[in-house]
This record gives structure tokens, sequence and C-alpha cells, in this order.
């Protein structure tokens, strides 16, 4: 069974409250290359697979290891965000807090299968991707691998390894809002067939 490090993004443009039209093309900032270099840096030893979501933000992240292990195979796997609302159909830029008021809706309806529309997933959706990408995980042959990938699809993994109630909405809302993970930060899963062990999150590297 492997050992994976999934880490998150290094900081994007909606992170800083910057207006973006599409979630999946957020670009890192100047302060989120710099994370991307030092994320690189703390990967101690060669992995045997790297992967990464296809949102531009974790292409990114991914780089700068995919530069410094150049001979270890990269995969896109479907690790990307937990993306709940459907973007705007006009093309127009927002912000965090100018889309506060549709999240608090969509949480508020405390439908799991609710599907806000074109390009966005159900929670019930995102459980799934999650349930599939674990079991692929736990297939491979690969012994360490590195996943780039996004707060609260980490988050949700995590949830789904310790048991927690997804079914409930309130309760995973909470998970989410009290264990948000750093920009850069990495957890430490170790897979076995039955059962799993998973670090805190580390962000010592981000501050060498």
């Amino acid at each position: 069974m492997p050992t994976v490090w999934f880490i998150r993004h290094a900081e994007c443009e909606t992170n800083v409250g910057l207006p973006t039209a599409d979630a999946t093309t957020a670009q890192l900032t100047p302060e989120g290359m710099k994370q991307a270099r030092q994320v690189a840096s703390a990967i101690s030893r060669c992995p045997d697979l790297i992967i990464s979501s296809s949102y531009l933000r974790a292409q990114q992240t991914a780089e700068h290891t995919r530069q410094r292990f150049p001979h270890v195979p990269v995969e896109e796997w479907p690790v990307h965000e937990f993306t709940y609302l459907s973007p705007s159909t006009n093309g127009t830029s927002t912000t965090i807090d100018e889309r506060r008021p549709r999240v608090d809706e969509y949480w508020d309806r405390r439908d799991q299968h609710y599907t806000d529309g074109y390009g966005a997933e159900s929670l019930a959706n995102l459980m799934q991707r999650v349930r599939d990408v674990l079991k692929q995980l736990k297939n491979t042959d690969a012994e360490f691998i590195v996943v780039f990938s996004h707060g609260q699809f980490i988050l949700a993994v995590l949830s789904w390894l310790m048991g927690l109630n997804i079914n409930n909405m309130e309760q995973f809302r909470h998970f989410l809002l009290a264990n948000e993970i750093p920009n850069g930060a990495i957890v430490k899963v170790a897979l076995q067939q039955q059962e799993a062990w998973f670090s805190p999150f580390t962000i010592a590297h981000l501050h060498n």
C-alpha cells in the first residue's frame, strides 16, 4: 500500500480576493510561485508518481516538483476542487465575497444531491470521486505518490478516512470550516487495505 502526500495548491488569485470567472483557470500569485518552489524542496525523496488535478493552480504548483524529478511519471486524476457553484454564464468575474450569498444558499439547502448547474457537482458526486480516487491509489504499484490537489477535496478525503457522516451536510460544512488547509500545506497519508493513518498539516517548509 502506498504512502501518499496530498499537497494543497499554493496561493492563487482567488485566495487573495481577486475576481475570477472560472474556478479552473485561477493562477498562482507571485507568493504562490514561491510556495510551489518551497513545496518541491520539501519532497526529500523521489516519488514514484506525481498526480495533479486538471485545475491550473494545482498544475502550476506541481510544475517545480516535476522539474525537480523529471523522470517521474506525471498523471492527471480527478482530484480537483469541490466546485459546487456553477460559473457565470456571461463570463463575469466575481470575488469570493461576491459569491458568499450563493455559497450560503448552497449549504443551507442541506441536499447532498443538489447540483447548481453546468460545471458544478453535488456533494454526493464529490464523495464518489473521493472513494474512486482512494480505491485507485490503493491499487497502484507505486509506493510513494505526491498528489497536488485542493483544500476541500483533501478534507473530503480525510473525512472519509475518519468515517465521518458525510451525508450530513451541516456536519461536513463545520468540518471544512474548522480544518482549513493552508496553501502549500502537506498531509501525509499511509493507506492500508482496511485503514489509514495521516499526519497533521505540515507547513514548516513554507518558512524556509
